[in-house]
Order: structure tokens, then sequence, then C-alpha cells
């Protein structure tokens, strides 16, 4: 059967129609934050966000309305030998259960908040630096925390049950059974181990470039990686336990050339995979393919990505956005609620 062009145009148009009623949608975004927003979260039920921010706070989101329900002061920290002031909200993370909500933060402390008064309940100390990782166990009972040091606390007590010292860590994620993790460092590699014998299953290296950021699928079954390449190929899918790449990705490109991929995420179901640097994109995690990216992200870029317990809603917690008031640029700083129901009709 041969198309004629007409036909052809008008398949071309139902195509673009599709592609556009599937593209992500901006549902809302929340302010407050004075200074950028480094972390988001949501609760396990998904009724609300919170928000970690270098301005000190964290600030909790009430999603059916938008309204800032809290407002916490964490993190605010000392000067330190420089004479400069450690502050700010690096990293958030509930409890499997919800009714735990742990942050890390710039002045070197995990703490410990209840979810529904929003009391701090203990404050873990004994890193050397800032924290800029926290996870949970699966069953809630064990914290891991990472700043030059990687430490695993008992959460009903508060004491450190292990530390493993890794000078160069930069993150560490966990993976859903709780028993490896991934580390990333600056000597271009990340490598998985478990924790209790320190044993390296898998190392992924960069020589061009260094490790930003991990997530492990849903099942355990594949790790997501986001590093710094110049090349641009700044983000890969690898089966966990082997240091083959399923995908390697030519991934963000931004106005100054390759970006560093600073976050990556997997959907709830394991389907989609998000990433963000200066710029936010969804990609098909069974073939790698490039599903879409949220075009508002692109001047600002994000630290911090998490999909709601539904998979219909991303949050992106934004570097940074501006205004032009009176002829002058004032600068603000946001989370973005999308909706990436669509995007499934792309896979």
């Amino acid at each position: 059967m041969r198309l004629s062009v007409p036909m052809l145009m008008c398949l071309l148009i139902n195509w673009s129609a599709i592609l556009a009623a599937a593209e992500p949608k901006l549902l809302k975004t929340f302010r407050g934050h004075e200074w950028p927003v480094q972390s988001v979260a949501f609760s396990p039920d998904g009724k609300s966000l919170v928000s970690g921010s270098d301005d000190r706070t964290i600030r909790f989101w009430d999603l059916a309305t938008g309204k800032n329900i809290a407002t916490l002061v964490a993190h605010a920290g000392e000067k330190d030998e420089t004479g400069l002031f450690r502050v700010g909200v690096n990293v958030l993370a509930f409890s499997p259960n919800g009714r735990l909500l742990a942050s890390g933060g710039a002045d070197k402390t995990v703490k410990l908040w209840t979810a529904d008064t929003r009391e701090n309940i203990t404050t873990l100390t004994g890193h050397a630096d800032s924290v800029r990782s926290i996870a949970f166990s699966p069953d809630g009972k064990t914290l891991f925390s990472a700043g030059v040091s990687i430490k695993r606390w008992d959460v009903a007590t508060g004491r450190n049950i292990a530390t493993m010292a890794d000078e160069k860590s930069g993150f560490v994620a966990l993976s859903p059974d709780g028993k490896s993790i991934v580390i990333g460092d600056s000597d271009h590699r990340a490598r998985l181990l478990n924790f209790d014998t320190g044993k390296v299953a898998s190392t992924f290296e960069d020589p061009d470039g260094y490790f930003a950021s991990a997530a492990f699928s849903p099942n355990g079954k594949l790790l997501a990686t986001g590093t710094s390449t110049p090349s641009g190929k700044n983000l890969r899918i690898c089966s966990v336990g082997s240091a083959a790449t399923t995908f390697m990705l030519e991934a963000h490109w931004g106005s100054f050339g390759a970006e560093t991929v600073r976050c990556v995420v997997f959907s709830p179901d394991g389907t989609i995979l998000a990433s963000g640097g200066q710029t936010c994109h969804l990609w098909d995690v069974a073939s790698g393919r490039h599903l879409a990216e949220l075009q508002d992200c692109r001047v600002s870029g994000s630290r911090s990505l998490a999909f709601s317990p539904d998979g219909k809603m991303l949050a992106v917690a934004m570097q940074v956005e501006y205004e032009i008031r009176e002829g002058k640029r004032e600068d603000i700083f946001t989370v973005q609620l999308w909706d990436v129901t669509e995007v499934n009709a792309l896979k």
C-alpha cells in the first residue's frame, strides 16, 4: 500500500499531537525557600512532600492545596575553623512506614524527626564533614549516612553500629534489600559492595569524569549512575553484579556543554528513569530511549528528584529560577511538581 502525501501529513500531525499530549505537565510550583533547594521527598502515603534547602529549613507541602503546612529550622550549624558557617539541609528521606523523617546537613549531623508532630527526636553526630546522602534500610530499623565516611545507625537507639572510613566517598545508594551499597568517589569510579564485609562486587569506572549520583531499580537488578563526563555520555544503566553497561546515554547537554548528572531516580514500577542536572529528563528503562525533557528546568537545573509513590508525579528541587520585576532580576528558589502520567504512553 502506497501512502499519499496528504495521508503521510495526517499521520505526522496525529503523531505530533500524541507526543504533545504525552509530555510532562507542570502541576504546581511551591515557593518559600530563600536559598537553593537541595532535596525533595514524598511521604510514603503520597499526601505530602518535603523539601530541604541551603536556607536551613525543611518545608512540608500539602499536595492537594500547594500550601506550606510546616517549616522546620534544621542544620543551622556553627562556624568552622575557617570562620564560615556550615549551614543547610542537604538530603531528606522518610522511613518506609512514614513515621520518621531523616535529614542530613552541612553541619555534619543527621537529624531524626517525627513526621506527624515534626519534632526532632534525635541528632546523630560523628561525621567529620557535610552529610550528603542518607538511606533507610527496608525494615526501617537502620539508617545509612555518607559524608567523607559512611555510617550505619540503629534508628531506635541512635547508636552508631558501624563506620566505613572512605575519605573519597561522595554519595551512597542503598539496594532495596538493604544488603549492598554503591559508593561514588573522586577517583573516577563507583563501587558496589557489601557493607558488612566490605567486599567489592563490581567497580564502575569513568576515566574522564567523576560519579555524582546513583540509584537502584526497585527490584534491585539495575543500577543507574550519573557522571560528569565531558563527552556527554554521562548517564548509564548497568546490571547489578556486573560492570557491563546495559545503556550508555548521552543524556545531558546544557548551555555550557556536557552537564554533571547530579541526581537519578527510578519510578516505583522501575520502568522510567529520571535524571537531573542543569536539565531534567525521563528515559525508558527497557530500551534506554529518551522519553521527555522537563522544559521549565532548563534554566535552573536540579539536585534532587523524587517520584510519588504511585509514580504519577515527579518532584524537582530547583537550584534557582528568576523573575524580572521592575527591570531587575529576582532569584527565586522553588520545588516543581510535574504530572508524568502520560509519559507512559511513549514507552
